[in-house]
């Protein structure tokens, strides 16, 4: 008989230990299995541009292989980006120009449209790019400049702009003149033989120009993604559950035992209800906080008192089986145990 409930107690420990195991494979698997989500994130992309991407230019690979490609050597690049440099020059002639002078060149004939457009070609090619020639290097200092504005600016003042102006420092006149700028000195480069220093220039150029249009897709519909981003940064702040929650409840669990006193017997008596146990701890770090100033744990009395409830309830269970218990879990460098439940 003995020998038989000992057989069915060690066959309840083992049931917990795989049970146990599993629940801490599977808190590995959402924490630190990269690979298999990797893996799984790069077939979806390609699940889809195989499926509504590609049918959409049923003549890529022709267009891309045997058309394009061969075509794009160094002058036909250059002037690709020269075309394109013009292009988004426009947006800084279009806030230049006064608006009387616009309306009065656009009234003045049927082709008043097309009269600004070649003032504009016009004063691209006579008056900024010369202007820019005068100034020794122009592309690889406003490059400079403008890399520089990016990762050196007050985050404050960026903002201002950025709500104000809708400019960030790649969508700026600076970064504009830059991309002419590194096209120059590409184009002088060739002239003088030193065709790396052409290449690295349009690369440069070309990285430039990519900045900047993905600036301008993104700040045309600034508004529009703030106030979605806001409203659902909002949602996710009510739901999600953060590191200061985390280290909340685990300090949570250390002061359910802490904060009673063990008696003669070296036990520590059980907390009368859970309220109890909540209202003492609540207390607790009430004080912990304003003495210790500590930013770094955050938890209600609401979800103090459901853990309160929990840790009540394995405690009466441990009380009835006192010859078995299992924690799966993980300390931190300070000593806090972080509970895999709690993931």
């Amino acid at each position: 008989m003995e020998s038989s409930e000992n057989q069915k107690k060690m066959q309840t420990i083992f049931l917990e230990l795989v049970r146990r195991q599993q629940g801490l494979q599977q808190s590995r698997d959402r924490g630190f299995d990269i690979w298999n989500h990797l893996k799984q994130d790069i077939d979806e992309i390609f699940r889809v541009v195989r499926e509504l991407v590609l049918p959409e230019y049923p003549d890529l690979n022709t267009v891309i292989h045997k058309e394009t490609r061969p075509q794009r050597n160094y002058e036909n690049e250059l002037n690709r980006l020269w075309a394109k440099a013009l292009d988004i020059f426009g947006s800084y002639f279009e806030t230049r120009i006064s608006p009387a002078l616009k309306l009065i060149i656009e009234d003045s004939s049927q082709e008043g449209k097309s009269n600004l457009k070649e003032m504009q070609v016009f004063i691209f090619w006579n008056g900024l790019i010369p202007t820019l020639a005068g100034h020794g290097n122009p592309g690889d200092d406003l490059y400079l400049y403008v890399r520089h504005a990016m990762e050196f600016a007050d985050e404050e003042l960026v903002s201002k702009m950025i709500a104000k102006n809708l400019d960030t420092p790649h969508h700026s006149p600076e970064a504009i003149f830059g991309v002419c700028g590194l096209l120059l000195q590409s184009r002088q480069a060739s002239q003088n033989g030193l065709m790396d220093d052409a290449y690295s220039y349009l690369i440069d150029a070309s990285h430039m120009l990519g900045m900047y249009q993905s600036s301008e897709y993104i700040m045309e519909r600034f508004d529009t993604v703030a106030d979605s981003r806001k409203a659902r940064m909002n949602a996710e702040r009510r739901h999600c559950t953060d590191t200061r929650f985390i280290l909340g409840k685990a300090r949570v669990r250390e002061l359910f035992y802490s904060l009673r006193e063990e008696g003669a017997d070296g036990v520590r008596p059980m907390w009368n209800s859970a309220s109890k146990a909540m209202t003492a701890i609540s207390k607790a770090l009430v004080r912990e906080i304003a003495q210790s100033r500590r930013t770094d744990i955050k938890i209600s009395d609401g979800k103090i008192y459901e853990l309160c409830k929990e840790l009540c309830k394995q405690e009466r269970h441990q009380k009835e089986n006192p010859d078995f218990g299992i924690v799966s879990g993980y300390r931190l460098k300070d000593g806090t145990l972080i509970h895999f439940d709690d993931l």
